[in-house]
């Protein structure tokens, strides 16, 4: 019996199957590669780095959770949370206007037009109404101006659609104290080329005085407050400039020195100070507050003296030594007429500069 080998031959071949896909990044992913693409690739906390997309939305670290003061003999650096939406400093006016004027608590309606350089009045603005306090004797308000405008008339009422009597001004603002004005009312038709003007600003001012004026006999206060922060610097500094009120040629005395204010005296020839704390006797001011944590705004000491007043040109008022949240200051304006002092209306500006150190 013949034995048949029979063999066999298995050939096995190598097959390579391609099952790769050729990726394609879409615009709307942050991160990708051929292997994978991420629509939103991080996650995590600290402030506010917007990263949202259509599929997500999240905020993300911008490494910022270290907050402390770094320093040498050369530099010094500080560290802390995202505050892109906070000025490097910032001094806002909170209470601003003081006046010292007659008008009763009530609402007062406005309007004002424009005169062209030929002399005719344009059509009114829209009417705008301010109610006053028991403590606001003024009213102020201010408008927009136009290139043909030479000037305006303030039309004024306690009745909307009444306004009956008006001031006429070249300024584009106007205080309203509580004197009659003109008889007089809008019209109702115009061919001016001066626009017609759009109030911007109206409201009514703190009054100072008794019933609006001054005494020889009593001292005269009021009070405006402002508010300073400044989270990036190492601190900073507010001066103030301005003259003391001025009727015409006549300029109220400033107390150069500190003037202590008590009860029936009279100063000899001073008539004019402030101070920024609280004065039980002449019973206005308040102490520096803050609505946020850590604040570390300070009165100079010279103008933290309870019932004791002055006013040099240029001189600092308060400040910080560190970076700080936010503190609101109150400066109290104290005025003794002398029998001396003129009589009229008196007009006061006063500017405040805040100034960081970095």
């Amino acid at each position: 019996m013949r034995n048949v080998l029979t063999l066999l031959v298995l050939i096995f071949g190598l097959f390579t199957i391609d099952n790769s896909v050729i990726f394609a990044c879409s615009a709307s992913e942050q991160d990708c590669s051929t292997n994978y693409g991420v629509t939103q690739s991080s996650f995590s906390s600290g402030s506010s780095e917007n990263l949202d997309s259509t599929s997500y939305s999240a905020s993300a670290t911008a490494g910022d959770l270290t907050v402390g003061n770094v320093s040498s003999k050369n530099f010094q650096a500080y560290t802390g949370f995202n505050t892109t939406d906070v000025p490097y400093i910032q001094l806002v006016s909170t209470d601003p206007n003081v006046c010292s004027g007659t008008l009763t608590p009530v609402t007062y309606y406005f309007k004002v037009t424009a005169f062209d350089t030929k002399g005719v009045e344009s059509l009114p603005s829209t009417e705008q109404s301010v109610t006053t306090t028991s403590n606001q004797s003024c009213v102020y308000l201010a408008w927009s101006t136009t290139g043909d405008a030479s000037n305006y008339r303030v039309y004024f009422a306690t009745s909307s659609g009444g306004e009956n009597a008006y001031f006429q001004t070249a300024n584009n603002s106007f205080t309203l104290t509580g004197s009659a004005g003109t008889s007089g009312t809008p019209p109702v038709s115009s061919t001016s080329s001066a626009v017609k003007p759009t109030i911007t600003t109206i409201n009514g001012m703190s009054q100072i005085g008794t019933n609006g004026f001054l005494s020889s006999a009593s001292i005269s206060t009021a009070f405006s407050s402002f508010s300073v922060r400044c989270w990036v610097c190492s601190g900073y500094s507010v001066t103030y400039s301005g003259s003391p009120p001025t009727n015409g040629n006549y300029t109220m005395n400033p107390f150069v020195g500190a003037y202590t204010y008590y009860s029936g005296s009279q100063p000899t020839t001073s008539e004019f100070g402030i101070n920024l704390t609280v004065n039980p006797t002449a019973g206005v001011g308040n102490a520096p507050t803050s609505p946020t944590l850590p604040s570390y705004g300070h009165v100079t000491p010279s103008y933290n003296i309870a019932d004791t007043f002055l006013y040099n040109n240029g001189d600092q008022i308060a400040y910080s030594n560190s970076s700080t949240s936010i503190t609101t200051f109150t400066i109290s304006y104290l005025i003794r007429s002398r029998n001396q002092t003129p009589s009229g209306i008196y007009n006061f500006n006063q500017t405040l500069i805040a100034t960081g150190t970095y």
